[in-house]
């Protein structure tokens, strides 16, 4: 177990995932965002759940059951007729009330490597601060 709450110094750190979808038709009509924290004591259990959570997102969304418009891919989309989402996952650092969000997967993939090597450095700090 790795502890999502770290306190040195009269600072409180803790972590937890956020999973956000967001659907769009590009203005036909109103975007839809939805979002889940998931916080559980242990960041590996929070993380586990997160990653099933999104995965389930993601397969409920490519089976087309809960909306109206076919989704599309930007290549396929035609306007008023097709729908696109992204599913993403965050991992959030709430120091003392300020957050700060570190995409894992999804819009701005281009810092997921970064995002994880700093996941992997949070769980190993958090390891370390538990002996």
């Amino acid at each position: 177990m790795i502890k999502s709450i770290l306190k040195t110094n009269g600072i409180t750190e803790s972590f937890y995932y956020l999973v956000e979808v967001y659907i769009s038709t590009f203005n036909v009509y109103e975007s839809y965002v939805h979002s889940e924290v998931i916080r559980c004591e242990d960041l590996i259990e929070a993380r586990e759940k997160a990653h099933k959570r999104r995965e389930e997102l993601i397969s409920n969304l490519e089976k087309q059951g809960m909306f109206f418009l076919p989704f599309a891919s930007q290549e396929n989309f035609v306007q008023g007729e097709n729908a696109c989402y992204s599913v993403n996952l965050f991992l959030i650092q709430d120091i003392d009330g300020e957050e700060e969000i570190h995409t894992i997967f999804g819009h701005g993939d281009c810092s997921t490597t970064e995002a994880l090597q700093f996941e992997k450095q949070i769980f190993e700090r958090l390891k370390i601060s538990q002996f």
